[in-house]
């Protein structure tokens, strides 16, 4: 047999099987680098999904703990105002209790004027002015204002500082 004849003859067929079993290889050679891609790409997609979960989670830890902070601090700025207002109740009970005590005192003392003291100055004088009644009663209000502003302030003072030493 004459092989160039039977080429001539049977060329097309087996152009075609070789064309075929070619095509077959790329195929079978490309499946397997498209698993090998899809794997990866779950792989990566799983990373990814985890990376996620582990950032929500951080961002919930923040979140929950800066309002942990914050209700601490407005239970300590609730505590403060308490404890406040309590002085402020108690400041303005003293007030009143003071301006009571001193319009009493001036009271009795413009009630018995021979108990009152006399005091020599210097120079020629031998006793003290008199007061005046009116004197003593607008007295007794600046004393009791300035004691109560005395105390104000000092509360005032101490609630700064027990408000700003949590928050140092």
């Amino acid at each position: 047999m004459n092989w160039v004849l039977l080429l001539r003859r049977w060329w097309p067929y087996i152009a075609l099987v070789v064309a075929l079993l070619t095509l077959w290889i790329a195929h079978t050679y490309d499946k397997a680098q498209y698993h090998k891609l899809s794997a990866a790409f779950s792989e990566y997609k799983a990373q990814v999904a985890s990376d996620n979960l582990k950032a929500e989670q951080a961002a919930r830890a923040a979140v929950e703990a800066q309002i942990r902070e914050r209700a601490k601090i407005d239970k300590t700025n609730a505590e403060v105002m308490d404890a406040y207002q309590t002085k402020l109740a108690a400041l303005a009970a003293d007030r009143d209790h003071a301006t009571q005590l001193a319009r009493r005192l001036l009271a009795a003392r413009q009630a018995d004027p021979g108990t009152r003291s006399r005091v020599p100055e210097t120079g020629d004088r031998s006793t003290a002015p008199e007061a005046t009644p009116d004197a003593g009663d607008g007295l007794a209000d600046r004393l009791a204002r300035v004691a109560a502003e005395c105390r104000g302030n000092s509360a005032q003072l101490a609630s700064l500082i027990s408000q700003l030493q949590p928050q140092l």
